[in-house]
């Protein structure tokens, strides 16, 4: 009988298991906290928002917490300052507001070709406010519907009961908030880049991607495993 191998053997499932509740236990804290930090930063303007990126898998305890908003059209950047002013009150350091689109951006987004991993992780998206919103807009996909044959086509008409008449006033304070906002992330990416590069950190390097009707943080790291997704296995 071969004891030792079987020792070894029990002992890295134990080591498995021990990991896989460890990180278990983190996704239940952090899910926790990105409840607290949506519903004290909610308003009329928000559809949806919901948590992605690892937390939404299997984190480590150190992962930041990925939140996912969508609002309606031209609101976007008035949500997304007064997020990061809550965000910043709160002190939730944990938060990080990464992915942002208003409604028209979202539509657009989820019904032209999007990559399989983009797909697979938005199908995976913790919702906290606006699910049912959030599920019409996957079954607008084509992309979505084409990976997962399961999910069932719905009726783009199903979504027009957010589409609002967008007043100019509203483009306008829209773009005021953008040029704002996006001028102080830019700088932001700069600095954080910068320390990253000198931590050694520089898979961790991302790139902000602003414009009026979207928002969202993009990594080396996310580009690389995107590009081996769409690759396949060799």
């Amino acid at each position: 009988m071969d004891t030792p191998s079987l020792h070894v053997s029990s002992s890295r499932g134990a080591l498995e298991m021990s990991r896989t509740e460890i990180k278990l236990q983190a996704r239940r804290k952090k899910l926790d906290e990105a409840n607290e930090f949506v519903h004290s930063m909610l308003s009329g303007n928000v559809l949806f928002a919901g948590v992605s990126g690892s937390v939404s898998y299997l984190p480590d305890p150190d992962d930041d917490i990925d939140i996912f908003l969508i609002v309606k059209t031209n609101r976007l950047w008035k949500e997304l300052l007064k997020s990061f002013i809550v965000r910043r009150l709160k002190g939730n350091r944990d938060i990080c507001l990464c992915l942002a689109f208003d409604d028209e951006y979202a539509l657009h987004y989820y019904r032209q070709e999007i990559s399989g991993l983009a797909v697979k992780d938005s199908l995976n998206v913790v919702s906290i406010f606006g699910g049912e919103y959030y599920s019409r807009i996957l079954h607008s996909s084509p992309a979505v519907i084409a990976q997962y044959q399961h999910i069932k086509t719905s009726n783009s008409e199903d979504l027009a009961y957010v589409k609002e008449r967008n007043s100019w006033e509203s483009s306008i304070i829209n773009g005021i908030f953008f040029v704002i906002g996006s001028s102080w992330l830019y700088l932001k990416q700069l600095y954080a880049n910068k320390v990253l590069e000198r931590q050694g950190r520089t898979s961790e390097r991302f790139r902000t991607v602003a414009g009026l009707h979207r928002f969202y943080l993009e990594t080396e790291k996310y580009r690389e495993l995107d590009r081996k997704y769409r690759e396949g296995p060799e």
